[in-house]
């Protein structure tokens, strides 16, 4: 795969407005209910526009009916539609918990775990990676993470290679858009954690795919990065304004919000820098069952209070 790019005048210009809307971001106060608000709302747009462009059929209401927990109380068994959207959640969880500013090296390891949580239960055991294109994916991770490129040139070239190299049968997309927010994170671009450009790409969904198939054709990134750092650019003017206006996209009752005494205490147990909780550490704390700590834990995951990490009995929680 061809990795070449000139920073032409149009890319130049659209990462320097990347910078100050960034900064403009970053530098509005917020009160902590206001900003966790917005993340929550972000959070929702994200996980349904980069839904949509896998033609998800599941509504924006039945979208944060499922993330909130409400619908999730009485169900055994989700259906895919619902299960894409709580999956997708878990990826942007990995992410924001694993890759947040950090040096860590992005191996093939961690391309396989962004497919296993978020495509493997409803696209099956990942299947159709070969030899040549791990050996492939690797060589665009080499070549982004050795030199010193913008934080969104890499964003955008990582998406395009997991995208053009197709290593799975199926989920190649959504593996490398999610490959792009890893590295925008993984460099502080995550804003606030209220990044996302997937909205553009589906408000003009031909265009975007014409980007993709030019970006096979022409031999050259340059094109690409200049879309992809146009919706980029556009998000964040969106974001801007709706953090400066603080602008709720969802119009949820007071309620939603409330904690309760128990749910406030183990937050409190979390605020000191890297502990964590498990469920049977809340069942001990609080005197109250499995199912009640459970319960205590979800609400706090959903309303983007706590990060879960692990599976099964090995699961732990930590602040964010």
């Amino acid at each position: 795969m061809d990795l070449s790019y000139n920073v032409s005048e149009k890319l130049s210009s659209y990462l320097s407005r990347i910078e100050k809307l960034r900064d403009e971001v970053l530098l509005t106060p917020l009160s902590p209910k206001a900003e966790l608000r917005l993340k929550w709302d972000a959070s929702l747009e994200r996980i349904i526009w980069s839904l949509s462009l896998n033609d998800n059929p599941l509504s924006k209401a039945g979208a944060v009916s499922l993330l909130s927990g409400k619908s999730l109380k009485n169900k055994k068994k989700l259906a895919g539609s619902e299960e894409d959207v709580v999956n997708q959640k878990k990826a942007f969880n990995y992410i924001k918990g694993n890759w947040m500013v950090t040096d860590a090296p992005v191996t093939m390891t961690t391309i396989k775990k962004l497919y296993d949580v978020s495509c493997r239960d409803t696209l099956g055991a990942m299947s159709g990676l070969t030899e040549y294109s791990e050996k492939r994916i690797n060589e665009v991770l080499n070549y982004l993470q050795k030199g010193k490129d913008h934080p969104v040139i890499q964003a955008g070239v990582a998406q395009i290679g997991i995208i053009n190299i197709t290593p799975f049968d199926n989920g190649n997309g959504r593996v490398g858009r999610l490959l792009s927010y890893l590295f925008l994170y993984k460099n502080g671009y995550d804003v606030r954690d209220m990044i996302s450009f997937e909205e553009f790409y589906r408000r003009d969904i031909v265009t975007f795919k014409r980007m993709l198939d030019l970006s096979k054709i022409q031999g050259n990134l340059t094109l690409w990065l200049e879309y992809f750092a146009f919706c980029l650019m556009h998000s964040l003017e969106k974001t801007a304004d709706i953090v400066k206006n603080q602008k709720f996209q969802e119009d949820l009752p007071a309620s939603f919000w409330k904690l309760n005494g128990r749910q406030r205490q183990i937050l409190e147990t979390l605020d000191q820098p890297g502990v964590k909780i498990t469920n049977k550490d809340v069942q001990k704390a609080h005197g109250i069952s499995q199912i009640t700590a459970s319960r205590d834990l979800a609400r706090l995951t959903n309303l983007g209070l706590l990060l879960a990490h692990g599976k099964g009995r090995s699961v732990y929680y930590t602040k964010v």
